[in-house]
């Protein structure tokens, strides 16, 4: 008996049908090595059909410098907290690209990274972009980018192209006396920040935060998550929340 195994991803194909990652059984005999070539062609194949088969042309990137590509997955936004933003499909610019990496940038927000070689699945043109005079296309990765301020970080994805939520923060909620930012100097250290602070009820936090400007207080709790402030009262309980001080009152 002679066992083949194949590369480590599902594909339906012929007696590879439980993925190429099963072992193939072939008993020796006659026609046997017929039967073992047989089952060795129909493995490539599924490797080349599969999605995870890297197609990019890296020498087709190295002469498309200057060009603008979206990727997908787009970028991943963050706040300071880590907390998801809303979604904005970016072009990027391929800055350089050598046998290390595809330098790429961001010229809205300023970020830049380099990509790996195995970090492109391929690339695709995008014509419908391209009429201005600065050729687009499209990067499909095999990773997700995440921006979080001016730090741009990656994680693989399950898939080509497939989109890789962020790692939820960690925010626990403690309950305070109307006194704990003024005596904790929270306070003091937000209003050095350039920030106002007030206890608001909670029903009306909704309203300040998504029309007024602010936002729950949130503060680094020392070991790497992050506390908010709810404060026990009537009719509703209140919540600590902030603000960037207004020009007009700075």
């Amino acid at each position: 008996m002679l066992f083949l195994r194949g590369a480590d991803r599902e594909h339906p194909e012929g007696d590879l049908s439980q993925g190429v990652a099963g072992i193939a059984r072939v008993r020796l005999g006659q026609d046997s090595v017929l039967a073992v070539a047989d089952l060795l062609q129909r493995s490539r194949a599924c490797l080349l059909k599969c999605p995870y088969h890297c197609t990019m042309n890296l020498d087709r990137i190295k002469k498309s410098v200057g060009h603008r590509v979206h990727l997908v997955p787009p970028a991943c936004r963050l706040d300071e907290y880590g907390r998801e933003l809303a979604p904005i499909d970016d072009a990027w610019t391929i800055e350089d690209v050598t046998d290390a990496g595809v330098r790429i940038a961001n010229p809205r927000t300023g970020h830049f990274t380099t990509l790996g070689n195995d970090h492109i699945h391929h690339f695709t043109s995008n014509p419908a972009l391209s009429q201005n005079g600065v050729p687009h296309g499209f990067f499909v990765l095999n990773v997700q980018l995440f921006l979080q301020g001016l730090t741009v970080s990656v994680t693989p994805n399950g898939r080509p192209g497939e989109r890789v939520a962020p790692a939820p923060p960690r925010i626990r909620e403690a309950i305070v006396d109307i006194r704990f930012p003024a005596d904790s100097r929270m306070q003091a250290k937000l209003n050095s920040l350039g920030y106002e602070i007030r206890w608001c009820l909670e029903p009306r936090v909704a309203r300040l935060t998504e029309l007024e400007g602010w936002e729950l207080t949130l503060e680094p709790d020392g070991s790497g998550g992050y506390v908010s402030y709810r404060l026990k009262d009537r009719p509703a309980d209140q919540l600590l929340v902030k603000r960037v001080i207004p020009p007009e009152r700075a």
